[in-house]
């Protein structure tokens, strides 16, 4: 029990510090009064919280296949290995990356489902490459269930329309010939909706004029034959993958490259593409850096990974990547505006296409601190530069 409140202690402290950068830090119960005053602590600082109660929780939880099916969706030992190694890959701590996430990969207890199309199924929670993962259910009684399907869903289909994945996106597929990821992460207007035969999912309509990109994303659609009665509400039973094991594969061959051990960063690069059916990667040093960049974009493509990879990458300019995507040069912000051909994107100008030209490295790495907790810390809480 010790175990599994550290893992999710430090879970929640790394998305915090991911988003907002030194955290105050509170090891136990207190009342307002004893907090009184708190600061931020160091991003370095906040991060050592992490690691220790990573490792801690590591000594102590039990494997994935040592719980029963009843328990599934617990903090797991395998779970707790890959977020640290994912701490230490934020750091830049290449050699520890390395070592936790090779011990993770060689205990055989994870491996990639055979087929792209069955990882994000609502059919396949809890799968094979599911290291750790929101439980969600149908039942009506609490509201257990989760709303994603329906927030990222097209307005013609009982969705909200958040998060559409973009032309550019599409594009990176289509350059890298990554067909059968595509297909099963994007969605356009028109398509029959792989893996949903109903009349539904036929000929799918995303009207252009509601929706600024005419897409929404594959991996959160559960077919209708598959959704619950009373669909728009929080119950429905896709459970929401947070790590699983090509994010691991990628990790590792990310801090392999970093350390110059290409052999091994191109043996689970392969990994990852072999399940694809795409080419094995032969370059080495920064063209294979390139390699494993895209691999992760296209691999995790509308899981909440993207943002943090481009605001913790060095790009060769000395700039972080997202520095260099964003803002008025920003590549992203470039093609949106001179570069697409979009029909449905450059048409739909309900949402301009300029979007992230508003980007300032020196203030956008980070989100600013919610002025509700400054406040309620009586100023204490320091605000983030140039907010």
């Amino acid at each position: 029990m010790v175990a599994e409140a550290k893992f999710l202690r430090a879970f929640y402290y790394f998305d915090l510090v991911k988003n907002f950068g030194g955290l105050p830090i509170v090891l136990q119960m207190a009342q307002p009064s004893d907090v009184e005053g708190i600061q931020r602590s160091t991003i370095a600082e906040t991060y050592e919280l992490i690691e220790q109660d990573l490792k801690d929780a590591i000594a102590d939880l039990p494997t994935k296949s040592e719980y029963s099916a009843s328990d599934l969706g617990r903090a797991t030992k395998g779970a707790a290995m890959g977020f640290l190694g994912k701490a230490y890959l934020y750091q830049e701590k290449y050699k520890e990356a390395e070592e936790i996430l090779g011990d993770l990969i060689d205990t055989q207890e994870y491996d990639l489902c055979p087929e792209f199309k069955d990882v994000w199924s609502v059919e396949n929670n809890n799968n094979i490459e599911s290291l750790f993962e929101v439980q969600f259910n149908s039942d009506l009684s609490y509201s257990l269930g989760g709303r994603l399907p329906v927030f990222t869903g097209s307005r013609d289909d009982s969705g909200w329309s958040w998060g559409l994945p973009t032309s550019n996106l599409e594009k990176a597929f289509l350059d890298a010939g990554d067909t059968e990821r595509l297909k099963w992460t994007i969605v356009k207007h028109g398509d029959n909706v792989p893996g949903d035969d109903t009349d539904e999912g036929q000929n799918y309509v995303i009207t252009p004029s509601k929706h600024k990109s005419a897409r929404i994303n594959r991996k959160y659609y559960i077919p209708h034959d598959l959704r619950p009665a009373r669909y728009d509400e929080n119950h429905n039973p896709l459970n929401h993958r947070l790590l699983r094991f090509a994010d691991v594969l990628l990790m590792y061959a990310e801090a392999a490259n970093e350390l110059g051990q290409d052999t091994d960063a191109r043996r689970a690069l392969k990994r990852v593409r072999d399940r694809v059916g795409l080419p094995e990667v032969t370059s080495s040093g920064t063209q294979l850096k390139s390699a494993i960049r895209l691999e992760r974009r296209l691999e995790l493509a509308l899981e909440n990974q993207r943002l943090y990879d481009l605001r913790r990458w060095t790009d060769s300019n000395g700039k972080k990547a997202l520095c260099n995507v964003m803002g008025e040069n920003g590549s992203f912000v470039q093609y949106n505006l001179y570069q697409s051909t979009d029909e449905y994107e450059l048409t739909n100008q309900g949402e301009n296409s300029n979007k992230g030209i508003t980007f300032q490295e020196n203030r956008d790495l980070l989100f600013p601190i919610p002025n509700t907790e400054v406040l309620l810390s009586g100023g204490s809480i320091a605000q983030n530069p140039n907010f």
